[in-house]
């Protein structure tokens, strides 16, 4: 899935949920955190569409070099097959739950709402035809579903819910907090009928 589909659907679920505009932030960052591991990822260049640091560009750029490659290089190893790829290891629950767990050291908020974003990311990988396997190296509990990244009838299909979604930030700026929660929750369960029902999963 797109970097900026994977933010367009995190951030539209959460926004009517989210307890504070800190908790949006981190839970954005964390919906975009898995792509550290591809070149052209947004979370590289510090680009989460609301927001651009610099800041945080640097930050991914050291966890890459200095986690990222050494990490994906030594279970490379153990487990003798390539892992330093897209869709490796760190599309997975193990690096997800450290780097929250390091998060909440410094504010639980923080922890929480990275830790809910890198998970959204993990679901809706699992929606494309390249899957995620959600305890990456293991091959376990491994989803895979119908849309193709960037293109074809699922991924129109996509594209116009997040079109529909765009309702749910006008009806917060009008304080219409009921109607958005209303509305985000309709949407999610369109995503489970159109999408949900076409995934595969492999224990």
């Amino acid at each position: 899935m797109l970097g900026k589909q994977h933010i367009l659907i995190s951030l539209f679920f959460i926004l009517p949920f989210a307890p504070s505009s800190i908790f949006i932030v981190f839970f954005l960052i964390g919906s975009i955190f898995p792509d550290i591991d591809s070149d052209n990822s947004y979370v590289l260049q510090g680009n989460v569409k609301l927001f651009k640091s610099k800041f945080l560009g640097f930050i991914s750029h050291l966890i890459k070099y200095f986690f990222y490659y050494p990490y994906a290089l030594i279970l490379s190893l153990i487990f003798r097959k390539k892992l330093l790829k897209h869709r490796g290891v760190m599309h997975s629950i193990f690096p997800a739950i450290l780097f929250s767990l390091l998060l909440s050291l410094i504010n639980h908020v923080f922890g929480i709402a990275f830790l809910l974003g890198y998970l959204f990311h993990l679901f809706e990988d699992g929606l494309t035809k390249s899957g995620v396997c959600l305890f990456n190296p293991f091959k376990f509990l491994c989803m895979y579903g119908k849309i193709k990244t960037g293109e074809g009838f699922y991924n129109l299909i996509l594209n116009i819910l997040c079109c529909f979604m765009l309702v749910i930030p006008i009806f917060l700026f009008y304080k219409l907090l009921f109607l958005a929660r209303i509305v985000s929750f309709l949407m999610f369960l369109v995503f489970n009928i159109v999408f949900l029902k076409n995934i595969k999963i492999r224990i």
